[in-house]
Parts: C-alpha cells; sequence; structure tokens
C-alpha cells in the first residue's frame, strides 16, 4: 500500500522524529490538536476500559485520549523507537504519573499488524496519521478488528487522498508548500517528507477507506471533515 516496507518506514519515522512535532504545527496550522481532539471525542469508553492508540508516534493523540477519558487506561503502540523516545518523554514533560494509578498512556514498541493483545481486549482503537504508512493498511484494519470488543470503535484520524472539486488545488498545496515549509525547518529531511507527501496524494480517498473498512467487518461508520479540508476522522464500530 505505501510503496515501502515495514523496515523502511520505521527508518524513515525515526529519521523525522526530531522535527516532527514542529511540522506537524506548521504544516496544519495549528489545526492539528483540534483535529485530534475531535478524534478523542469520537468515543465513549467506561472507567477501566483499554483504548489503544496504534502508529502513536510522538504520544498527541494517547495524550488527549488521557485527558479526555481519565477513568481509561491508555496504551500507545508505534514500532518506531525515536518516536516512542519522544513520546515517552513528553508524558514526563507533562506531568503524568507512571504508577498507572492516573490517566497515564503507556507505551509498547510493537507492529500494528501483530499487535501482543489478545483478541476483543479493548474498548476503543485509534490511529492518528498512520494507517496509511502501514505496508498493509487491510491487514491494519483487520487486526484492529481482532482486538476490539464487541461494541468497541475504530477511529481513524488521516490525511486522505484528495477528491472533489478541490482536489487539484489541493494536490498543489500538498506538492509545493509542503515541501517548502520543510526546506526551511528541516531540508536535510526533505527526501522524507517528500515521501510523506506523495503517501497522501497517492494513498485512499475517504469513500475508499469507508468500503475497506466496511469489507472487513466495520459497521455504523461515519466520516467527520475536519477544517481546512485535508484530514478526515473516520470512525467505525464493530458488531
Amino acid at each position: 500500500m505505501t510503496g515501502k516496507s515495514a523496515a523502511e518506514i520505521k527508518g524513515l519515522f525515526n529519521e523525522v522524529s526530531p522535527t516532527y512535532d514542529l511540522l506537524n504545527r506548521i504544516l496544519s496550522i495549528g489545526c492539528d490538536r483540534r483535529w485530534r481532539e475531535a478524534a478523542a471525542r469520537e468515543i465513549s469508553p467506561n472507567p477501566g476500559d483499554i483504548l489503544l492508540d496504534l502508529c502513536g508516534g510522538t504520544g498527541d493523540l494517547a495524550l488527549e485520549l488521557a485527558v479526555q477519558h481519565a477513568g481509561c487506561r491508555v496504551l500507545l503502540i508505534d514500532f518506531a523507537e525515536e518516536m516512542l523516545h519522544l513520546a515517552r518523554r513528553k508524558m514526563v514533560q507533562s506531568h503524568f504519573q507512571t504508577s498507572g494509578n492516573g490517566p497515564v498512556p503507556f507505551s509498547a514498541c510493537a507492529d500494528a499488524l501483530a499487535l501482543p493483545l489478545p483478541d476483543q481486549s479493548c474498548a476503543a482503537v485509534t490511529v492518528g496519521f498512520g494507517i496509511r504508512n502501514l505496508e498493509d493498511a487491510r491487514a491494519g484494519l483487520v487486526e484492529a478488528h481482532r482486538v476490539l470488543r464487541q461494541g468497541g470503535r475504530l477511529v481513524i484520524l488521516e490525511f486522505m487522498r484528495p477528491q472533489g472539486l478541490l482536489a487539484p488545488l489541493k494536490r498543489l498545496a500538498l506538492g509545493s508548500l509542503v515541501p517548502l515549509a520543510v526546506w526551511f525547518v528541516a531540508r536535510e529531511r526533505v527526501p522524507a517528507y517528500r515521501y510523506l507527501t506523495r503517501s497522501i496524494i497517492e494513498y485512499l480517498t475517504t469513500d475508499e477507506m469507508v468500503a475497506l473498512m466496511h469489507e472487513v467487518g466495520f459497521g455504523r461508520i461515519t466520516v467527520r471533515h475536519q477544517p481546512l479540508g485535508f484530514a478526515s476522522v473516520i470512525g467505525g464500530m464493530r458488531p
């Protein structure tokens, strides 16, 4: 799906980790925080439930889940060690306790296509800007479906391939403005970000993702397009 192997994707995210958060803020004009807040609001877990954040990166979505759903246990999983290192440091800086008694995201290094979790063990699974970088998106959806309990919800926050009347303008922005911003902030990492930009332009559309989720077994699918029209929050329930 990505055109790159899992090992290549892992190396790419380890490479961009030092500037990942800063460029997210710049390229989204600060909207990425609100997008994650919207994604976290899509679930309504009970106290004590396990909330799994897949491809959790530097931990922003996991921390948002912990804030909005303080009585739950949040688990962040990613396979890029440098991203996880930043996530763990961010948790300490955010004054979250590590004893397990509070709204604390725990982190683990693992592959989203082979999760070290039992069947139906999670009340919700979130994926923020990660599913398009999986080597096999369908296999990732199947694995998320496996670990969700009945009635559990998958929430995907992602940049889908532009579609509709404004698609040409969006492709132009992604193909020109994004590389320009990257050049000013992290010019030595332009090739890595060039791939990330291409991965959006060449990825699934929102409609195609919805169809794939239906195929895997998710129901009651909702789509909420976020400000600026680039990011979408797509939710689906395991019946």
